[in-house]
């Protein structure tokens, strides 16, 4: 579990950011830089503060295209969690990447901002 400060620094964004997003969203959060971030409310602040929203994506492109940008090594591993496509991933949460993949969080994040970008809206 991550703090509340951790989670605000890595969106770069304010502490009060992120609890007005939580407690929109239904979340009971104390208002204090060291309260704990569940998954659950992880992947809501993903899904707010992600420079594109999953749901506008119009188009997807084959994983395959995408080794130069990847490695072989992250392409390998992302086919072996059952994605072929940057849209199966970038439907995947945060945490259920690092499971599947077996990939490090900050490279997970590294991926999925690259994806981000070859999928224009």
């Amino acid at each position: 579990m991550k703090s509340l400060i951790k989670v605000a620094s890595e969106f770069n964004v304010g502490l009060q950011t992120i609890i007005d997003i939580l407690t929109a969203n239904g979340f009971d959060v104390e208002a204090r830089p060291r309260s704990s971030v569940t998954a659950e409310m992880y992947d809501c602040l993903v899904a707010e503060l992600s420079p594109v929203s999953k749901s506008t994506l119009s188009q997807d492109v084959e994983l395959d295209r995408l080794e130069e940008r990847l490695g072989a090594n992250v392409l390998a591993s992302l086919k072996q969690a059952g994605c072929s496509t940057a849209r199966q991933v970038l439907e995947l949460s945060v945490e259920e990447l690092v499971v599947k993949t077996k990939l490090e969080e900050r490279m997970v994040l590294d991926v999925l901002r690259i994806l981000e970008e070859e999928i224009k809206v």
